[in-house]
């Protein structure tokens, strides 16, 4: 998995402050429902394309792919952090206070079209 950019890397990578981790994230599988945190997944890379799957069912849910000007134009097509491009298939939320309340990333289901 070597050169697989992760998500909270992504976040460094932007200079985004305060730094997160993985552990950070956390979604609901829209297939078996499960709970889970980015650092939980198994994550592969496809085509430069780094993909968390689901722990339990293993559907693709989270991707961060380099970005591109003409490809990213479209609407819901992720996040685009600098140089990359974070997508989620469901809602994505980074907890970044223990007390406060979590950041929503709403999903961005084209980045996986």
């Amino acid at each position: 998995m070597v050169g697989a950019m992760r998500v909270a890397e992504a976040y460094a990578a932007a200079a985004i402050t305060p730094a997160v981790t993985d552990g950070q994230f956390r979604l609901t599988c829209d297939e078996c429902t499960t709970a889970q945190h980015l650092d939980e997944m198994p994550v592969s890379e496809v085509v430069g394309v780094t993909i968390y799957a689901c722990k339990d069912c293993g559907r693709s849910l989270v991707g961060v792919k380099p970005f591109k000007e003409d490809a990213e134009a479209r609407e819901n097509s992720g996040y685009r952090l600098t140089d990359n491009v974070v997508g989620n298939k469901v809602d994505l939320f980074l907890d970044v206070k223990p007390d406060g309340q979590p950041v929503l990333h709403p999903a961005t289901p084209a980045f996986f079209e």
